[in-house]
């Protein structure tokens, strides 16, 4: 069989151009939001605003088959790029809470719709045989462009300060107007099915090995998210280093993806199985986590080692995530797959939740040793999966 790759190579170079501009607008946001809803109000205003998008974006995602039957994937897909760079810009401009809080809702909600879409973009073109690697090629366009953004975020922030980065990101997704366009490889909506929540956790109760891989693909998002809102919060707060230096430390952090998952995806297609890497990567990132709650240096060079190694185990369990998952499941299976990407923002929905209560007991220096242990929790499902090999 021809490589699919060789087969339709003009929309896979389509949709990876697609997803890197995203990921360059995504990564100029996604380290500093936190940080910067924090000039308009406290710790627990963060929260909500992240758990109310989380929440929009939920069910936003369970009933997406609905929307796409009636309206089209390319519509669909259009709308939520324009509102994700009107929030952005609405970001920039905030003067008050209320606006920031409103602009961060509908930036949360449309960001993780502009994603799903991007991916079933993807999944359109997809055959399993060849997963690992087209789920490697897109990954590594993917984190080429989030590891390029920290630096030159960090390095923006500290001269120009927020509002400026959100303009900028906001610029740099109207391209993607007319990359998406309405040649790309799309499911007829006359063929699209509409379902509801009930009908894919139906299919994922008779699929024990995906609710498994669903299982360690939520632990990730919910790793992702916790460090997301907290860790540049702690670094620049607690640690006490400047917006500069954690750009350069988060650079740093980010390499493992660009390095480790495109030849893991291509490993795990033809030597080894999924289980071993995967258990692997939860090991490096729980011991990982755990050892941030004892590190006290503002070393740039100590936490970007640090950090680059809680990476390396995510880069393994993302990328055994997306090769595994879609080995076992068809490109029709939307509402399998509208529910995995539930997990993100189910993810941002509780991380706030659970780091509120731990903040509630421990100081913020030991919420990492927490998220660690949680981490550890990952190797139940992981060890009884059966490998596809």
């Amino acid at each position: 069989m021809k490589s699919l790759a060789r087969v339709l190579p003009a929309q896979f170079n389509r949709i990876y151009l697609a997803s890197f501009i995203f990921t360059v607008h995504y990564g100029f946001l996604v380290y500093i939001i936190s940080s910067y809803l924090e000039t308009f109000t406290d710790q627990s205003g963060v929260n909500f605003i992240f758990g109310a998008g989380a929440v929009g974006a939920i069910f936003a995602l369970l009933f997406i088959s609905q929307v796409l039957k009636k309206e089209g994937e390319l519509k669909v897909t259009r709308v939520a790029i324009v509102l994700t760079i009107l929030s952005a810009f609405g970001l920039a401009f905030a003067r008050s809470q209320y606006e920031v809080a409103l602009a961060g809702v509908i930036y949360f909600i449309c960001e993780m719709i502009v994603w799903v879409m991007l991916d079933i973009y993807l999944e359109n073109i997809t055959v399993a045989k060849e997963a690992g690697n087209i789920r490697g090629h897109f990954l590594l366009a993917v984190n080429i462009a989030i590891a390029l953004s920290p630096f030159i975020v960090g390095q923006l922030v500290g001269s120009v300060g927020y509002a400026p980065v959100f303009l900028i990101s906001g610029l740099i997704m109207i391209p993607l107007l007319f990359i998406i366009r309405s040649d790309m490889q799309t499911i007829p909506r006359n063929k699209l099915q509409a379902y509801t929540p009930l009908t894919g956790f139906r299919k994922i109760w008779k699929k024990p090995d995906v609710m498994r891989i669903m299982s360690t693909y939520f632990l990730l998002e919910f790793f992702y998210s916790w460090m997301v809102i907290y860790s540049p919060i702690y670094l620049h707060n607690t640690i006490g280093l400047k917006w500069e230096q954690i750009g350069v430390v988060f650079t740093i952090m980010l390499i493992p993806f660009v390095l480790f998952e495109l030849p893991l995806g291509r490993i795990a297609d033809k030597r080894l199985g999924e289980k071993e890497i995967l258990i692997t990567g939860l090991v490096i990132m729980s011991v990982a986590t755990i050892s941030v709650s004892y590190i006290t240096s503002a070393s740039v060079i100590v936490w970007g080692i640090v950090l680059f190694i809680t990476r390396t185990g995510a880069s393994f369990i993302e990328i055994m995530n997306e090769t595994y998952f879609f080995k076992k499941i068809r490109s029709t299976d939307r509402d399998i797959i509208s529910l995995l990407r539930v997990g993100r923002p189910a993810s941002y929905l509780l991380a706030p939740i659970a780091g509120g209560i731990a903040l509630y007991f421990v100081p913020m220096q030991y919420i990492f040793l927490i998220l660690g242990l949680i981490v550890l929790l990952g190797i139940i499902p992981a060890t009884t999966m059966r490998d596809t090999k």
